[in-house]
């Protein structure tokens, strides 16, 4: 079949598109399922940590309108 002929055919770009959706989903499902189990308990420590640095850094240098 010839270039031209695929363009026209609806199935060539079906085809693409399950090709496509095949490929991606090989792809990203593992880094979405790897995402979700990350513990809660590790981002309240994250959160609790980030919190713990802003009160000695604002405790050190102050709150100030200016950078």
């Amino acid at each position: 079949m010839s270039f031209i002929a695929k363009l026209v055919n609806p199935s060539f770009y079906a085809s693409q598109y399950a090709a496509l959706s095949k490929s991606m989903t090989a792809y990203y499902s593992p880094l979405i399922q790897s995402g979700r189990s990350c513990d809660g308990s590790k981002i309240q420590a994250g959160r609790a940590e980030q919190k713990k640095a802003l009160e000695e850094y604002y405790a050190n240098h102050g709150i100030s309108a200016h950078h």
